[in-house]
């Protein structure tokens, strides 16, 4: 069944991306190091930074957001590309702002770019694309901008929804923020990061137990497909419960979902479980880890599963973690800040198989082109 699903509708080459993850992460962290140090040096000349990008490289800098709040004080600052260029906000001339795309040529990326470029002291890319093409960032470079590469297995990552950019850019820019922070602990998460997480990433990757939960899973989400999916995660795993929801089920398999942190669902969220609402909606929980997550946000993601379960029914609560088929080697804060690489690994492998489960190609989009080259015609 899946043979013939795959070769009819994975034209785009997603399970191979998903499949060379752990590859693509080690080979970025490599190949980028030197050009990374030399970013960083000008970067902590920089008085704070910014960072931007569209679609799930807005998810990214969030994520690193919460990495660089671990270690420094310096200001650090997330929009949307198309807030940043929308709006007049006061950026100091001194500031430096880093650009996440993966085509290198996203739209409201590159229109911000030519905005703010010639008013900032720094502007770093981290971008797939590694050679000049017509209206991308090698067209529109200044002196004051660096462009650093992800390196995937394979170039350049075409589909949709993107994985292996998504686990490059995730790891490029955590390991470009900790080398500008420099301190002790800092550069203790930067080793590890480079040392031990590709090695996990493709594990949990190639990882049949997780391949066959996806599979399974994905069959009993289709008798769902009418309705509008709930995305759970804690903590910094949120974020992966933000992409799960806006880009991997939307994007990839044109699913309604929404995503909600954990510890707001609990507040007043839970309450759709009541018998007004004749219609309770499937719920998919990131699970915390012992290991990182404190008592009570473990006690809150069990209140929610407990009460899913009996209002709603066992048929529609998905918990998902990638420690229920891999040791937790990464523990304490450590393993939390490097968790959202590897809670996303389960859930790309589920938008995989949902997608073959409901003849969908998770890789194409035939409404919005991958590079959002024009703002849309309303």
């Amino acid at each position: 069944m899946w043979d013939e699903l795959e070769a009819e509708y994975d034209k785009l080459g997603v399970k191979e991306n998903i499949l060379t993850l752990g590859e693509s992460v080690k080979n970025t962290l490599k190949l980028e190091e030197g050009r990374i140090e030399e970013a960083a040096s000008k970067l902590r000349e920089c008085s704070n930074i910014i960072l931007t990008g569209a679609g799930d490289k807005y998810i990214i800098p969030r994520i690193s957001k919460i990495v660089w709040r671990y270690f420094s004080k310096k200001p650090i600052e997330v929009y949307h590309s198309r807030f940043l260029l929308e709006q007049s906000l006061m950026i100091d001339e001194d500031s430096a702002v880093i650009f996440l795309s993966q085509s290198g040529a996203t739209y409201d990326t590159i229109q911000v770019f030519k905005k703010l470029s010639p008013k900032i002291k720094l502007a770093v890319w981290i971008t797939n694309l590694k050679e000049p093409a017509p209206g991308s960032i090698y067209d529109l470079k200044t002196g004051n901008s660096i462009i650093l590469n992800t390196h995937t297995v394979k170039y350049p990552e075409k589909p949709l929804i993107s994985t292996s950019t998504f686990q490059t850019s995730l790891a490029l820019l955590n390991d470009l923020l900790l080398t500008v922070i420099n301190t002790p602990e800092a550069l203790n998460l930067k080793k590890i990061q480079r040392e031990k997480l590709p090695g996990i990433i493709e594990e949990t990757a190639k990882n049949s137990k997780i391949i066959e939960w996806a599979k399974k899973t994905a069959v009993e989400l289709v008798k769902h497909r009418g309705e509008t999916f709930y995305v759970l995660g804690d903590g910094i795993r949120y974020l992966i419960a933000v992409k799960q929801a806006l880009i991997m089920f939307m994007e990839g398999c044109k699913q309604d979902a929404c995503h909600i942190r954990t510890e707001e669902f609990v507040h007043s969220l839970v309450e759709t479980l009541e018998p007004e609402n004749p219609v309770k909606k499937p719920l998919i929980l990131l699970t915390p880890h012992s290991s990182f997550a404190t008592e009570n946000i473990i006690n809150t993601a069990r209140y929610i599963a407990r009460m899913w379960r009996k209002y709603a029914g066992a048929d529609k609560i998905i918990l998902t973690s990638p420690y229920d088929f891999i040791k937790c080697e990464l523990n304490g804060y450590i393993g939390d800040l490097l968790s959202p690489a590897l809670y996303a690994i389960p859930l790309m492998w589920l938008t995989y198989y949902y997608a073959l489960s409901l003849r969908v190609d998770p890789g194409i989009s035939r409404l919005v082109s991958k590079i959002r080259r024009r703002s849309v015609s309303l």
